[in-house]
């Protein structure tokens, strides 16, 4: 299993990005810490369709990498979580293209399991990308709490991809390939559940594309989203 269950914005309006989350897309924020340990961010996170998460952090100390991170690139992208079956079949892989580790997690939860690799993003470019487990795989237990009474599908209905630019979008994609395993084809990485492009244009700059109850364009905290409905 390889699923895009996961995006993170890192933005410093928190509360208008809140504000147009929930009026443009219509989500319900389920869960919200003033300060993640050990993070120095702000975090909001929100069910996009039936079973994945968009996360809003926002720097709340000085000289974070977070902080670092808003005040070299502004608004945008700052992780994609990929969830996967078993994170140690991921090591050798990771270990032969030289894709550092940066973070390692492996903790009970109150509904179960999850364990998590977060990988160095000068290795994979463009965004802090993770590979994580969760123990039941259908349930994401890193979100506490009774999130699926947050589910709101009104306005959008899933998460359906993502595009990231790049000024070398050919490299970059072999850089996500060796990070995360899955397969290229035709310049997309392709996941069990989504597909991830990658275009040219400037480094770090993304789409996110949903899958929507009508067609719409938003730009929200330095990311485009396409709302689009799904083709039968």
């Amino acid at each position: 299993m390889l699923r895009l269950r996961w995006l993170t914005l890192l933005t410093d309006d928190p509360e208008g990005l809140d504000a147009r989350i929930t009026r443009d897309l219509g989500l319900s924020r389920c869960a919200f810490d003033p300060e993640l340990e050990g993070f120095g961010v702000s975090s909001a996170i929100y069910p996009v369709g039936p079973d994945r998460f968009l996360e809003v952090c926002a720097p709340v100390r000085e000289g974070t990498s977070a902080a670092r991170r808003l005040e070299r690139a502004g608004q945008g992208v700052y992780m994609v979580i990929f969830q996967a079956t078993d994170l140690e079949e991921h090591r050798p892989r990771l270990e032969r293209h030289g894709i550092r580790v940066v973070a390692e997690f492996d903790r009970p939860q109150a509904r179960g399991r999850w364990a998590a690799l977060h990988l160095h993003p000068a290795d994979t470019g463009a965004a802090l990308l993770s590979l994580d487990v969760s123990d039941p795989p259908e349930d994401f237990t890193v979100v506490e709490g009774p999130w699926r009474e947050h589910v709101r599908t009104d306005v959008v209905t899933d998460l359906a991809g993502l595009e990231v630019h790049g000024t070398d979008p050919a490299a970059l994609a072999e850089r996500w390939a060796a990070a995360t395993g899955a397969p290229l084809r035709d310049g997309s990485l392709l996941l069990d559940d989504a597909r991830i492009a990658f275009r040219p244009g400037t480094d770090g700059v993304a789409t996110v594309l949903l899958d929507a109850r009508e067609d719409r364009d938003l730009d929200l905290g330095g990311v485009r989203f396409v709302l689009r409905r799904p083709t039968t």
